[in-house]
């Protein structure tokens, strides 16, 4: 699953958090597992793996090298995703995720297009379990309408702003809010680090690494992949979903 995908390290975390490439399996210290419930030809197939509990057993069948792959966009509609993460974090089997939106499907979108509240917490559970650093970030999307690379920087800002965001919860003041069982409290608690103006800290962040204020923006201003296709040349494909 991962030798084709893309890592991202969180962002301000040092200089990686601004950085993707691609990981060869060499590298790979874990064995994810994937959970697809949902995707291409999944109406006609079984999967091996139906639900993230099957996933995680057969982690713990494989031994502490296997961990689970979570793809924000293989479950079904209107499953908790934060909540998944809580329990494999709390069990140590959460190995990594392929971030994605999704609107019916497995649609593969930019992370956080379609619900940003979903990948704030996401990222709020992570922060709070202080997981960050032993979770794999990777990007599985299939652009066909958006630009390749530019829509792939996209995702990368969208996860930099959510985990920004995710760091600015008042934790004691949630903590407090859950042990008193105040359910709108401690909702009102992450509203307010959700709806927190970051872009002006991540602009700072990447100013002092010596990066572009908007990475899409100079991306597209810089005519590289217009550059590309001139080259290249263009031809019409059918997709390799069926």
């Amino acid at each position: 699953q991962s030798s084709a995908s893309v890592v991202v390290a969180p962002p301000l975390a040092g200089q990686r958090g601004y950085a993707a490439a691609a990981t060869p399996p060499s590298t790979l210290t874990t064995f994810p597992v994937d959970l697809p419930v949902r995707g291409p030809a999944k109406n006609a197939i079984a999967s091996a793996t139906p639900d993230w509990g099957t996933a995680a057993l057969a982690c713990r069948r494989l031994g502490p090298q296997a961990q689970v792959l979570v793809d924000t966009g293989h479950h079904p509609m209107g499953t908790n995703i934060e909540q998944i993460v809580a329990l494999l974090i709390e069990e140590g089997l959460l190995g990594g995720f392929h971030f994605n939106n999704r609107k019916y499907a497995d649609d593969d979108l930019i992370v956080g297009s379609i619900d940003p509240f979903e990948l704030f917490r996401i990222m709020s559970e992570i922060i709070g379990a202080g997981a960050v650093e032993r979770i794999d970030f990777m990007i599985d999307q299939s652009h066909n309408v958006e630009g390749k690379i530019d829509a792939m920087m996209q995702s990368v800002v969208n996860i930099q702003t959510a985990y920004a965001k995710a760091l600015l919860v008042d934790r004691d003041a949630l903590a407090a809010a859950q042990a008193a069982g105040d359910v709108l409290g401690a909702h009102r608690i992450l509203v307010a680090a959700f709806e927190t103006d970051v872009r002006p800290l991540l602009t700072r962040h990447r100013a002092a690494l010596g990066l572009e204020a908007d990475p899409v923006e100079a991306f597209r201003a810089g005519g590289y992949a217009e550059t590309r296709a001139h080259e290249r040349g263009t031809f019409a494909v059918e997709s390799a979903y069926y």
